[in-house]
């Protein structure tokens, strides 16, 4: 059985799984020799397929699937009318006081759009055709064996991954592994358009990940408010309005506040490192050369002080891994904020008794492994893939 896993994201990533051994992993950049490659900007241009596909011979006919983890993953856009006139408009307060008192569910959104006129939001339908996989796959790769997963898993395609380094490397069958970064897979949950993963926590069993708890943060999609609220932003942002529910036996809560990730991506921006935010990891470099104590307003100072900030926050997220399970002496750490080496290495400290095992490649490009791996499993145990939130998933899984 030969499987190959494609990532359309940043990290843009194909892995092939052969009888369930990872025996390749490429990551496109590499190929291309371009920092931050991302085949989404120039696909509708003179995009001819992914470099690595034709170059490792990745897509001839020996390929019993083709598995994809994602594409463009931000389904939701708000618009604001005449935001150059927006700072002396009368409406604006009580626009930025209701949309923060309570969760942005479809049905608060259409009350918002009622209330205010000059608000409006739009969420496309994203399709993936035949042409889009042409472009995206070049020449060389079966069609008839092309299986399309859904993109709505996107940080449980990172847990499959973690999990399977984990027990090459270890032997490591059960454990809780934490999926963390700037923002995942857009909610599957209609009700709640606009919100997005950016901290999981799944129970694996025997190399199989279970949800077990899930914040969605719809962060991203008001930070996109910026543009017509400028300065105005940070009262809205500031307010954490979260929603719990229990759906299959794992709580979702759903909240307004940022990742810590997406903080990394954002200061990385504020820094003119990288336009796109990208560049998260220079920030959490120059976090070590800040001064402790020192007073000095700098990017060192500042970066460390974000760093600090958010591993206390991440302290919390394993703690609560070890309350879902007290008998597990095994946490899993994947998802780009893991990328943080420095907060990754206090955690050995605040959680002595704890086994900590970080994903090798732990950014996007290890998605392409884990959605290989996760069609291996559906494959072999013979039954058609069920969403964790089956009743919620809005697109289907095979084509």
């Amino acid at each position: 059985m030969r499987i190959i896993g494609v990532n359309i994201s940043h990290d843009t990533s194909v892995s092939e799984i052969v009888d369930g051994k990872l025996v390749n992993l490429y990551e496109e950049e590499r190929c291309v020799r371009e920092k931050y490659y991302d085949p989404n900007k120039n696909i509708l241009d003179t995009y001819e397929g992914l470099l690595s596909i034709d170059r490792y011979d990745l897509g001839d006919e020996l390929v019993d699937m083709v598995a994809f983890a994602s594409f463009d993953r931000r389904e939701i856009a708000y618009q604001l009318e005449d935001s150059d006139n927006m700072w002396n408009n009368e409406w604006v307060d009580g626009f930025l006081e209701d949309i923060t008192k309570t969760t942005l569910s479809i049905g608060r959104l259409k009350e918002l759009t009622e209330k205010y006129e000059e608000f409006s939001y739009s969420i496309p339908k994203v399709s993936v055709d035949d042409d889009i996989v042409d472009l995206i796959m070049g020449e060389h790769y079966p069609k008839e064996q092309t299986k399309f997963f859904d993109e709505n898993l996107h940080h449980e395609y990172h847990a499959w991954s973690a999990g399977y380094f984990a027990y090459e490397q270890d032997q490591v069958e059960n454990a809780m592994c934490i999926v963390w970064d700037g923002g995942g897979a857009q909610s599957y949950f209609p009700e709640y358009p606009g919100y997005q993963e950016i901290e999981s926590i799944y129970k694996i069993e025997q190399g199989v990940p279970i949800l077990k708890h899930q914040v969605m943060s719809n962060f991203r999609v008001i930070n996109d408010l910026n543009y017509a609220l400028p300065n105005r932003l940070s009262d809205c942002c500031q307010t954490e309005v979260d929603t719990t529910e229990i759906i299959d036996d794992a709580e979702i809560v759903f909240t307004s506040r940022p990742s810590s990730g997406m903080q990394f991506s954002t200061m990385s921006q504020a820094f003119g490192t990288d336009k796109m935010g990208r560049a998260a990891g220079k920030v959490m470099g120059m976090a070590s050369y800040g001064r402790g104590e020192s007073k000095e307003f700098n990017k060192h100072t500042i970066s460390q002080k974000l760093e600090l900030e958010t591993f206390e926050k991440s302290c919390e997220t394993i703690q609560k891994a070890i309350d879902l399970d007290p008998t597990n002496t095994n946490i899993i750490l994947s998802g780009g904020y893991s990328l943080n080496c420095t907060n990754n290495y206090k955690y050995l400290q605040r959680f002595p008794d704890m086994n900590f095992y970080v994903e090798p490649c732990c950014h996007d490009g290890g998605t392409a492994v884990g959605v290989a791996l996760k069609v291996l499993s559906s494959i072999s145990n013979d039954e058609d893939y069920v969403s964790p939130t089956s009743n919620y998933v809005k697109r289907s899984v095979w084509s």
